[in-house]
């Protein structure tokens, strides 16, 4: 399915596309989803995108109709004029919200061959995805592959990549972080968290997301940690944190403030992620994109998790707290 509808590729801005729907989606989109979403960019008819797909026109548009269209419909929700949402107008809806690709002109390659040249060759995540795959398989296989070797071989990446996410170098650290999974014999989840970082400080965090989201979702088995599941939920909080407060959108809000609740399930010993939920939660409630009585919810979370926070914090932390967080949600509530 990946094959299909490639002209979509080179027209729209995909990835950026492919992410936002999969956050109001709330899960990365399914190749499916892809596949259909490219076909209506292209303009073609339900019935054409399931004579491809090997789909009965039927049960398409009922799938379409319970996903595809109702992440499309809140992506676009006041907007953009459309008012509802269907297989012809979609590509002009998108393409009012700016998804489409700006042209670019042959003279203009022709006049920048050095930056293109020297452009950081990205590595895509659904190459990560297939590598993560595959380890997951073979993990638990005593193979006989020269394992020391191996293991010096990851321990050496591993060193230079960590140093080149010190350094902000973070397309090397990707470059790094790839080659030692590749080189593994088994599943680290702390490297595909290193990667997703990448992709998230190389502004892809669509990519990130789906990276975790795949971990989470689909090898639930090689996640048995609390710790990973804790960093994991952490990261994508963070993700959802950094959009809501950019965008001001009620929906980022809320993802982040479930991830950072799954966060402090699978380690309540760590205030951090409670310290940034209370921020967002303050945030949002001096943001007035929520209605009153959103506020008021809020309002009374923020009070339950200054109470919990109080409960575990050190006193040092509760000088800061009571010097930072009070007068905020003191000021909040007036």
């Amino acid at each position: 399915m990946e094959q299909l509808f490639p002209e979509a590729i080179s027209a729209w801005k995909l990835s950026e596309l492919y992410h936002d729907l999969a956050v109001i989606k709330g899960h990365a989109l399914t190749d499916w989803e892809k596949t259909c979403l490219r076909g209506l960019l292209c303009r073609y008819s339900p019935k054409h995108i399931a004579q491809q797909t090997y789909w009965t026109v039927n049960s398409l548009r009922t799938e379409l109709s319970r996903r595809l269209y109702r992440y499309i419909e809140g992506l676009t929700y006041r907007q953009v004029s459309a008012t509802k949402v269907s297989w012809n107008t979609i590509a002009d809806s998108l393409d009012e919200l700016g998804y489409r690709q700006v042209a670019v002109s042959a003279s203009a390659v022709i006049d920048q061959p050095a930056i293109l040249d020297t452009a950081p060759s990205i590595i895509q995540v659904s190459e990560v995805i297939a590598n993560v795959t595959k380890l997951n398989m073979v993990s638990n296989l005593d193979e006989v592959l020269g394992d020391d070797k191996v293991i010096n071989l990851g321990s050496k990446l591993l060193k230079e990549a960590n140093l080149n996410l010190q350094q902000k170098k973070y397309d090397r650290a990707l470059q790094g972080y790839y080659r030692a999974l590749v080189s593994s014999t088994s599943l680290d989840i702390g490297l595909i968290v290193n990667i997703a970082i990448c992709y998230d400080r190389l502004n892809l965090p669509g990519d990130a997301l789906a990276l975790c989201y795949f971990i989470l979702n689909f090898l639930p088995n090689a996640v048995d940690d609390c710790l990973d599941r804790y960093k994991i939920h952490t990261f994508i909080g963070g993700i959802f944190r950094a959009l809501a407060v950019k965008k001001s959108d009620p929906t980022y809000f809320n993802i982040a403030l479930k991830h950072y609740d799954l966060a402090i399930y699978h380690n309540a010993l760590d205030v951090a992620p409670l310290r940034q939920q209370l921020d967002l939660i303050l945030t949002a409630i001096g943001d007035h994109q929520f209605s009153e009585i959103d506020r008021q919810r809020y309002l009374d979370l923020a009070r339950k998790k200054i109470n919990k926070l109080l409960e575990f914090s050190s006193a040092k932390d509760l000088e800061q707290i009571n010097e930072q967080i009070l007068p905020r949600y003191q000021s909040a509530a007036k």
